[in-house]
């Protein structure tokens, strides 16, 4: 199967400018001005697109507030910055209480009843955008939910269609609902021009999961915040004073927190550490079944979990670290370790999936095997033995970041994305032509 190429470095304009409200505030609207709508956007490493485009946004969770984490937060930037850049996007999107207001930046709204029920959901999201489907250049999905502008894309009918942030394995709680939402994947993913991933390891996954020639799997990365650039890094830790190790999310096997607590017997015998483990996790079962490791394992006394924080709150904590570990089993980004190496911390990563070509090959950081406790907390060791070296480690690591995880940077390639998939073929057809490989 032909290899995904890296991604390409792409000039960023710097921070995304999002107003935010504290923890259990009403989140603070953005400070808004006019988006500009120039002539000609520059494309990612290629031709410029002519005019502004049409966007239908079709996704079914959106937050307005970085509390909000995740997908919700991926959409509500990748639109905000589509917009800024000379976009008109309208968005179709189910009708969630305090978010379902109009939106000055957006070019029109359009918002559904919930439905429990995806399939229901799918039609009634379908039904509230096709009358803006005349003039629209493309219609960007998200989820099994837009199976039926796939569907209606299948048949030869314009405007393009783009897909994003498939997870082909995904696990699902019974297996009635797993098959139903793989094959609404399945369906939308093979009825879409382009289908848009987070990383070259997961367009290879995507591709493999679906089917799909890889050349209609584009790998247009993710992005990180303004504010992590802008954090200053902690000074070394006073003689005597442990050094502070970090690592963020939910808690559980899947993010390697077994694994980190494993590791960190072996570290603390040698030099004096603190962990703070930041994140929640469904029913708090695995919190639960963490703390009782860490008392197992003898990590305990070195060990904080700080649960799920606001913001804010994981700023200072990435201000406070000295160390960021990730000994995460399953990523299709790695969201917390880019955003750890944008706020300038040394990182250690797992050698597993998408993590290794986020730390890339500069010396941001040091890799290890997350199965392998002698592995994992001999890196850790590595990476504390020179405060020098963390330095430098920390600050390449944001250069890289800057380099390639801003939104604008990504959306540079998502427009690169809509322009290939506006001239691609219909699905049926030929292929896209497959993407250059790489060596390895």
């Amino acid at each position: 199967m032909a290899r995904v190429p890296p991604l390409a470095p792409v000039a960023s304009s710097g921070a995304d400018g999002i107003a935010r409200g504290g923890p259990g505030q009403e989140p603070a609207r953005p400070r808004l001005t006019p988006a500009p709508r120039p002539a000609r956007i520059a494309r990612s490493m290629g031709a410029p697109v002519a005019k502004p485009l049409r966007i239908l946004y079709v996704v079914r969770t959106l937050g307005w507030h970085p509390d909000a984490g995740g997908d919700a937060l991926y959409h509500y930037r990748l639109m905000k910055t589509l917009a800024r850049r000379g976009h008109r996007v309208h968005l179709v999107a189910p009708a969630r209480g305090p978010l379902a207001k109009p939106v000055p930046w957006l070019d029109g709204t359009t918002y559904v009843p919930e439905h429990e029920r995806k399939s229901r959901l799918a039609f009634a999201l379908y039904r509230a955008g096709r009358r803006r489907l005349a003039g629209t250049d493309v219609v960007h999905l998200h989820g099994g939910e837009g199976v039926v502008f796939a569907m209606r894309r299948r048949l030869g009918r314009r405007p393009a269609v783009v897909a994003g942030n498939y997870q082909p394995n995904i696990e699902r709680r019974s297996f009635l609902r797993e098959s139903l939402w793989r094959r609404f994947q399945r369906w939308t993913m093979a009825g879409s021009d382009l289908v848009l991933a987070t990383s070259a390891w997961h367009a290879r996954e995507v591709a493999e999961g679906s089917g799909l020639p890889p050349a209609r799997v584009r790998d247009v990365s993710a992005a990180v915040d303004g504010p992590f650039f802008r954090l200053r890094a902690a000074p070394p830790p006073a003689p005597g004073e442990p050094h502070r190790l970090l690592i963020v999310g939910h808690v559980g096997e899947r993010k390697g927190h077994d694994a980190l607590l494993r590791a960190l017997p072996l570290v603390a015998a040698k030099r004096a550490v603190t962990l703070t483990a930041v994140g929640g996790s469904a029913g708090g079962h695995g919190l639960e079944d963490m703390s009782r490791l860490a008392a197992e394992t003898g990590a305990a006394p070195h060990v904080r979990f700080a649960g799920r924080l606001p913001y804010r709150a994981l700023l200072r904590e990435l201000e406070r670290a000295h160390l960021f570990v990730l000994p995460s089993r399953a990523e299709s980004f790695g969201m917390a370790l880019a955003e750890a190496m944008a706020a300038g911390l040394p990182v250690v990563a797992a050698r597993r999936k998408c993590l290794p070509e986020v730390v890339g090959d500069e010396g941001c950081g040091l890799l290890a095997d997350p199965d392998d406790p002698k592995d994992l907390s001999g890196a850790i060791l590595k990476a504390l033995e020179s405060d020098a070296a963390r330095a430098d480690m920390g600050r390449r690591g944001r250069e890289r970041a800057r380099r390639l995880y801003t939104w604008d940077a990504v959306a540079a390639r998502v427009e690169a994305a809509y322009a290939d998939a506006m001239g691609a073929p219909r699905p049926g057809a030929a292929p896209l032509p497959a993407p250059a490989t790489t060596a390895g």
